[in-house]
């Protein structure tokens, strides 16, 4: 391919690469809350145990975040992700043959993040942020739409091949769609263009959200000096407490809708649309990062995410039709965008070659969090029998990652950015 059409042309065919496997990679992950439901039932295992195998899947992720960026930032994309690719097959192919809590523990617990986290929005986003640095919101949330198909298709897909086929040949079914879809698209991946990966001063200073790093461009941050600034801190508790909120929704939401007499199919269906509703909010959301503003985009996006909890501390068996509609339909438009915004925001701040080391440090924080909140939810619920302290929880967390979010910009109005950076 002429390198002439490289920063034109080619870097499409990256952001459809890129939707692809990010779709693939989230539709995967949320099938766990499909699984969980079966495994359930099939072992006898209690509420806590079973989502502590995704709290190990999302600490194991959590230390792999790492290096995965230095790997990114090292060898590339194209050597990456389709190495990460065979290895989520070879760890599902294994997940289809457990037979006791710890066996799941190690396969699904243990082994399948380590493959899964090189697939995850963090090296997906700094890959689009390398190649649409005019236009990171949006080319994030274009790639994101991949994610929303994914989380919307692939629920339905493993409770459809669980009820035909058992939940063992679903494992299967999911380990052939991450190595058929995602091996062969980024095997042809190419290196960005070092020229491409800067944004032109001016289009800096007519972006709203560039417009506060005009000037401090010229010098990229190193590891050290980004782990001892606010920026940093605040972008890593943005996503712990972001997480801590939406990952007990992402596990817990079919057992739920369960609990309160909806239909496992109809369940199924509403975890779904959640996410093919997301479609519409993901793309708004990153349009708005872009020309709003980054932190006033992600508060738009949280605090419809709050609304949607609170819509599910009313349901009841004898409302759960409409008040599941209207939950799919508000808490739907946000779901998802918050992690366009921190991973463009990521971008804004740390540029440089050592941007795949930096965030991949910060998502850390995605795996703690991811791994606390839904091992909190079974506690509770094991304990109190009901969801609402875990809502209640998750609202909470999420006005916190508000916070964490706003505080981001701080040091860089008062200066403290160039002085960290000394």
């Amino acid at each position: 391919m002429p390198h002439a059409i490289l920063p034109t042309t080619y870097r499409w065919l990256v952001l459809v690469c890129m939707c692809v496997t990010i779709g693939v990679q989230s539709g995967v992950r949320i099938a766990f809350g499909v699984f969980y439901v079966t495994l359930r039932e099939t072992f006898g295992w209690s509420a806590a145990s079973t989502a502590g195998v995704f709290s190990i899947y999302m600490l194991v992720q959590a230390g792999c975040s790492p290096l995965v960026g230095w790997c990114l930032d090292r060898y590339g994309p194209r050597r990456l992700f389709p190495l990460a690719a065979l290895f989520v097959g070879i760890s599902l192919a294994l997940c289809s043959t457990i037979q006791t809590l710890p066996q799941f523990f190690l396969t699904y617990g243990v082994l399948l993040p380590i493959g899964q986290t090189a697939l995850t929005a963090a090296p997906v986003s700094v890959v689009l942020a390398r190649w649409f640095p005019d236009m990171r919101g949006r080319a994030i949330a274009l790639a994101d739409m991949g994610a929303a198909l994914g989380l919307g298709l692939y629920p339905l897909f493993s409770h459809y091949l669980i009820v035909t086929y058992g939940w063992r040949w679903a494992f299967i079914g999911l380990a052939i769609s991450v190595v058929l879809l995602v091996a062969p698209l980024t095997c042809w991946l190419r290196p960005v263009p070092t020229e491409v990966s800067r944004v032109p001063t001016a289009d800096r200073s007519q972006n709203p959200a560039l417009a506060h790093t005009t000037g401090q461009v010229r010098d990229p941050w190193t590891l050290r000096q980004a782990v001892r600034s606010l920026p940093f801190w605040m972008l890593f508790g943005t996503l712990l407490f972001s997480n801590l909120s939406s990952q007990i929704l992402n596990v817990h939401l079919m057992a739920l809708l369960l609990s309160v007499g909806v239909l496992a199919g109809a369940a199924a269906r509403a975890v779904g649309m959640v996410n093919l509703v997301s479609l519409g909010g993901r793309l708004a959301i990153g349009w708005l990062a872009d020309h709003l503003g980054r932190s006033q985009a992600y508060t738009m996006a949280l605090l419809c995410s709050m609304l949607g909890m609170a819509i599910l501390l009313g349901i009841s068996s004898a409302n759960a039709s409409w008040v599941v509609v209207l939950f799919v339909g508000v808490f739907g438009l946000s779901k998802g965008s918050g992690g366009i915004v921190i991973a463009s925001k990521a971008a804004d701040v740390f540029h440089g070659e050592r941007l795949g080391k930096i965030y991949g440090l910060i998502t850390m924080a995605s795996g703690l969090g991811g791994a606390l909140g839904p091992w909190w939810a079974g506690w509770l619920v094991d304990r109190t029998g009901s969801y609402t302290p875990a809502i209640v929880a998750s609202m909470i967390m999420a006005s916190i990652a508000m916070t964490c979010m706003w505080l981001v910009d701080r040091p860089q109005r008062a200066g403290s950015v160039l002085s960290a950076r000394q």
